[in-house]
């Protein structure tokens, strides 16, 4: 008994310490697992370490563990940090996208306006912040240049076909048909007024000052433009039958009630032009010419003597009183209208062109051996003309000499100054060089009835192309800085040139008769830098635009739909800043 208890203890003893062998173990090493007693456990802090070796890996595998958590704690930090970032920069992003699509910038639409097919017949007067849009159902539209919204809309009593409007200012417009003027305004939407024209039709553009309306009508036809008042008066001169009506009548009207101030009646002056000038009221025109009731007109083409005698003339009248305070009569009928500059008036007949005082004293004339003013302007003491024989003349304002003269052999076309420069944009004819032919020399003659030894390509025959031209000559000599060819119909604004053109026809100035139904129209509106002809931007209009008109800073183009085609016309803007 004694003995099986002996045995009992000895296999019930603890282990001794690896370290201690007389000290029992408390326990094991965590790195290899032997006994350890609780003096090693003190002697290293805590931890159940055996030895330095161990205490060496335990403290790599520490190092070790807290490196994969500071890494995987690290990742996730540099995660959320990216995750933040993209979405402050994504919020940036589309801040800036919505930004960008709303301001304005050179080339960006800012609006778009659809009519339906039945409006097609709508006219377009721009003023500086309104689009008057005058609609085939009678009614005229206010639209905002900037937005595109409407502002006021006013309604016509009658059919308008064959009227004009002409726009002041955001709130008021003038419309002309039917030997009636009316008012109409955005406070009401019928005309506030009607006025009855002392002749017929308008025979020059209103003038509006200080609440009075200035204008010209005449029975001689309504006014137009000076291409198809020359082609009029190369045909048949202006004529006036004897006991007729005067001429024309200019008359001043309140622009708040309709009624009449004065009116004078120009008894021998088709008035085509009517202009304000420190404080007088200035008219230009033809001098109708006086036939006997017996004598017919001469056929089309052919000018008789009075036809060559028909001349122009200039008055000036008080705006209060419409007294006539003088009149200067001009050989040649109009071709340009006036042109005030500080010495007074540049006057372009078919004779010569003349500097009026402000008095109506002929200071000077410089004839034009019968070539016909396509163009004119002024700039620092120095006119600009350009005739139909393409030649480009710098006559000094002061004196009427001419300073230097360019061949820019342009048939047609207009000239504007910018800077110490003078552009010129027109039409130029294009001919191709024949191309060489080469002579061959066949070792054998030739047999009767063979075909000829010369390439067939040397007698296709070659036809002269028109293109459209911009040069830009300097002022002081005339040399020719920049030539280059451009498409479309041309404006300029600010130092530069703006082209509406249609990319998929030849002509880019006019709509084919037949254009192909299988090919969609496309046009451009593109912008050029004055100075070097360098396009800046282009902007692509999916439809056959057919007219631009530049309103202070934006671009209002005209879309029209082609025949059977189920689009819509409409007014889009671009912003030109």
């Amino acid at each position: 008994m004694p003995e099986e208890r002996q045995e009992q203890r000895l296999f019930r003893r603890k282990l001794p310490c690896a370290n201690h062998q007389f000290i029992a173990a408390a326990a094991h090493c965590d790195i290899c697992g032997r006994p350890i007693c609780k003096d090693c456990i003190r002697y290293y802090g805590g931890e159940h370490i055996c030895s330095a070796e161990c205490w060496t890996q335990k403290i790599a595998q520490d190092s070790l563990h807290m490196f994969a958590a500071y890494r995987r704690k690290s990742k996730f930090k540099l995660g959320a940090l990216i995750g933040l970032a993209a979405s402050i920069c994504l919020l940036i992003g589309l801040s800036f996208f919505f930004i960008y699509s709303k301001m304005e910038r050179p080339g960006a639409r800012l609006w778009e306006l659809k009519y339906s097919p039945q409006c097609f017949g709508y006219k377009i007067v721009p003023s500086i912040d309104t689009v008057f849009v005058m609609k085939d159902d009678n009614t005229v539209q206010a639209v905002d240049t900037n937005s595109g919204k409407q502002r006021w809309l006013a309604h016509l009593p009658e059919e308008h076909k064959g009227c004009r409007l002409t726009a002041f200012d955001s709130g008021r417009a003038f419309v002309d048909f039917s030997g009636k003027l009316l008012l109409l305004n955005s406070v009401e939407t019928r005309p506030a007024w009607e006025y009855a024209l002392p002749q017929p039709d308008l025979s020059a553009s209103l003038v509006f000052s200080n609440e009075t309306l200035f204008l010209s009508s005449s029975s001689a036809g309504p006014r137009g433009g000076y291409s198809s008042r020359r082609a009029r008066a190369d045909s048949r001169g202006n004529r006036v039958q004897e006991g007729d009506a005067p001429a024309s009548m200019i008359s001043a009207v309140e622009a708040g009630t309709g009624k009449e101030i004065w009116a004078f009646p120009a008894e021998e002056v088709v008035v085509n032009d009517l202009f304000l000038v420190d404080a007088t009221l200035y008219g230009f025109g033809e001098r109708a010419v006086s036939l006997p009731a017996s004598e017919e007109a001469s056929p089309a083409g052919q000018k008789t003597e009075n036809d060559l005698n028909a001349g122009s003339a200039l008055l000036a009248l008080d705006p209060h009183t419409g007294f006539l305070r003088w009149q200067t009569d001009l050989d040649g009928g109009c071709v340009l209208p006036p042109m005030p500059i500080p010495q007074g008036f540049l006057i372009a007949t078919r004779e010569s062109i003349s500097l009026i005082s402000l008095s109506g004293s002929v200071l000077w004339q410089h004839p034009l051996a019968q070539q016909t003013v396509l163009s004119l302007d002024y700039s620092d003491g120095l006119l600009f003309v350009l005739s139909q024989d393409g030649l480009l003349s710098c006559i000094e304002a002061d004196s009427g000499l001419r300073k230097w003269m360019a061949d820019v052999r342009l048939a047609t076309g207009r000239l504007f100054t910018a800077s110490q420069y003078v552009y010129v944009c027109g039409r130029r004819e294009h001919k191709p060089k024949p191309p060489k032919t080469a002579v061959h020399n066949p070792p054998f003659p030739e047999i009767a009835g063979s075909s000829s030894q010369l390439d067939p390509d040397i007698f296709t025959l070659t036809e002269a192309t028109t293109e459209k031209v911009l040069c830009g000559l300097d002022m002081a000599s005339g040399e020719e800085f920049i030539s280059r060819t451009l498409q479309g119909n041309l404006h300029f604004l600010n130092g530069a040139v703006y082209a509406l053109s249609l990319l998929h026809w030849e002509n880019n100035s006019e709509m084919p008769v037949d254009p192909p139904q299988d090919i969609a129209p496309l046009s451009a509106l593109s912008a050029y830098e004055l100075s070097t002809g360098v396009k800046k931007w282009e902007i692509l209009i999916d439809g056959a635009a057919s007219d631009v008109h530049v309103s202070g800073s934006v671009a209002i183009v005209k879309v029209v739909p082609l025949d059977g085609s189920d689009q819509s016309p409409r007014l889009i803007g671009f912003s030109l800043r």
